[in-house]
């Protein structure tokens, strides 16, 4: 039986707030949460139902962690999917997520196969999670985000990232003064309408690749940061009627892949 006291805890856990303040977050789902263990995050508390331990015990998890047996009841109550699931975790963040700028200026100062993906003003937790798991398809790992992002532990971003965020090394930092405090021979690029288009480019094996808001995209001042303004072009090149724009998570996977390609 859930408890009135864990039950509050997973209401505050809703909120950002508390999820600064306590270093814990939500995941939802058997396989996401298991997942989760298996590359070691750590649990502090999971809610099963009698088939949600079943469901972890077949994902190889031995459920030695503090269990709270809950009624599918129970769970409808503390989820917020629209089909509650079997398994719901509390989980502590990772250290290694904590990460301060001076490690990235360091990590981007180190091997020169080295891509950092930069977020800026991402609004939409499900694009921020979906971007998360999109990155660790594409082997990058080091994720800045600017202060106005959405909240990666988030409990939709978490959803959306089926898992991504255990391997993700986030940094949260101002992004144009710790674009200007790098060696200038550290390439920034940027997907703008009057960039060069990607396909065509020259481009590296090291750097950041910043992506921006949903609506407005890169504001004039981190614009005026950027080393290398890319374009992904519509096809045919001079049709007159195509959508207006990418949603961002698609547009970074456009990016990432055509990095990687080459």
């Amino acid at each position: 039986m859930v408890s009135n006291n864990q039950k509050k805890l997973i209401r505050q856990l809703r909120m950002k707030k508390y999820r600064d303040s306590s270093a814990l977050f939500i995941a939802e789902g058997a396989k996401i949460v298991a997942d989760m263990l298996n590359k070691g995050i750590k649990a502090h508390t999971l809610f099963c139902t009698e088939q949600g331990i079943c469901d972890l015990n077949n994902l190889g998890i031995n459920t030695t962690t503090s269990i709270t047996l809950a009624e599918s009841s129970e769970m409808k109550e503390l989820s917020e999917m629209v089909h509650a699931t079997s398994v719901l975790a509390i989980l502590h963040k990772p250290a290694a997520n904590l990460i301060e700028a001076d490690y990235l200026t360091k990590v981007l100062n180190g091997p020169t196969d080295t891509l950092v993906l930069a977020l800026d003003d991402i609004q939409d937790p499900g694009n921020m999670g979906t971007i998360i798991r999109i990155a660790d398809w594409f082997g990058i790992h080091n994720i800045l985000l600017s202060p106005t992002c959405a909240d990666p532990y988030g409990p939709k971003a978490v959803q959306a990232s089926m898992g991504a965020i255990a391997r993700a090394e986030i940094t949260q930092s101002n992004l144009v003064s710790f674009f200007q405090s790098l060696n200038r021979d550290i390439p920034i690029y940027g997907t703008v309408l009057e960039g060069e288009n990607i396909y065509k480019a020259n481009l590296s094996q090291n750097g950041i690749i910043l992506m921006g808001n949903e609506g407005h995209g890169l504001s004039q001042e981190i614009l005026d940061t950027l080393t290398h303004r890319l374009l992904i072009p519509s096809y045919p090149p001079l049709a007159d009627i195509t959508s207006e724009s990418l949603n961002v998570a698609a547009a970074t996977a456009v990016v990432l892949s055509e990095f990687r390609r080459r």
